[in-house]
């Protein structure tokens, strides 16, 4: 049976991370195939009440860091099949989902899949809690790209394989009745704490999501050439970050970026390009 390794980072925050451990205790058919990586920031305060309540896995505290090395940093440690990025305000629903999961990835026999549960807010939208196998993290290399510092990794791996999915490979496999609830504060489900308030909404983010639409690219190709068993050609490394300081220079690169890249399904790029548009207008208003 293949391990599944829930990767979740989690600050100031023990009782929502104590709600997602019973909430996984209670839903899990395999908990012996199974195991939680968590990490811990060093300076806060309440990390010595973080605890797995009898989960199989590891606490990791080490220094305050951006999301996507603490990621990486959690994946290093894991030792499952399937890599499933968690956060520690979510509450699993579904009893066996872990079984669920195992059956609709066998579909896949090279393990080559992105696969993604219910949230409950963006639903079918976006894959919120990326599932990958370990194979697709170890092609990918940096499947959580050291620019990002708390936004986009989903959206990132979701676009690769939007990508993918435009050169006839469709592996993206969305997970209704697999409920993993988002209780997140802007669906009216939690307060807008301290973790949420530290995270940007607006800007640096964005424009890394954008200037790494190369390295998406290669990802993707890489991903295809693993599956048609060729040698995976070199993944390319981040762009410098491209400054659009007025709404129509935004508007002239988000098009070429976004709204051009026939790399891209028209419903996807279409969706890309409207929405980091309004994005930038939003945070030149708000942040």
């Amino acid at each position: 049976m293949k391990v599944i390794s829930l990767l979740c980072p989690t600050r100031a925050r023990p009782a929502l991370f104590k709600r997602m451990c019973q909430s996984i205790l209670n839903s899990t058919s395999e908990l012996s195939a199974l195991e939680l990586i968590v990490y811990v920031d060093d300076d806060d305060m309440q990390a010595s009440e973080v605890d797995l309540c009898g989960i199989p896995g590891e606490k990791i505290v080490g220094p305050s860091a951006p999301m996507s090395i603490i990621n990486q940093t959690c994946l290093d440690h894991a030792k499952g099949d399937i890599i499933i990025l968690m956060n520690d305000d979510v509450v699993m629903r579904t009893p066996g989902w872990d079984k669920i999961l195992r059956d609709s990835i066998t579909l896949f026999s090279d393990d080559i899949y992105l696969a993604y549960p219910n949230d409950l807010f963006k639903k079918d939208k976006l894959g919120t809690f990326p599932v990958l196998s370990k194979k697709v993290c170890d092609i990918l290399i940096t499947p959580f790209p050291v620019p990002y510092t708390g936004n986009f990794i989903d959206t990132h791996l979701f676009d690769i394989f939007q990508r993918l999915k435009k050169q006839g490979f469709d592996r993206m496999r969305y997970l209704p009745d697999v409920v993993f609830e988002h209780m997140h504060y802007r669906s009216g489900k939690g307060a807008l704490d301290a973790t949420y308030k530290a995270r940007r909404r607006f800007g640096g983010d964005d424009l890394r999501f954008v200037e790494l639409s190369d390295q998406r690219h290669s990802a993707a190709k890489r991903l295809a050439e693993a599956m048609r068993q060729e040698p995976v050609s070199t993944m390319l490394s981040h762009q410098e970050i491209i400054r659009v300081d007025t709404f129509w220079c935004a508007l002239k690169h988000y098009w070429r970026v976004f709204a051009r890249n026939k790399d891209l399904p028209l419903r996807w790029r279409t969706w890309l390009f409207t929405h980091f548009l309004a994005r930038y207008w939003a945070g030149k208003l708000f942040d």
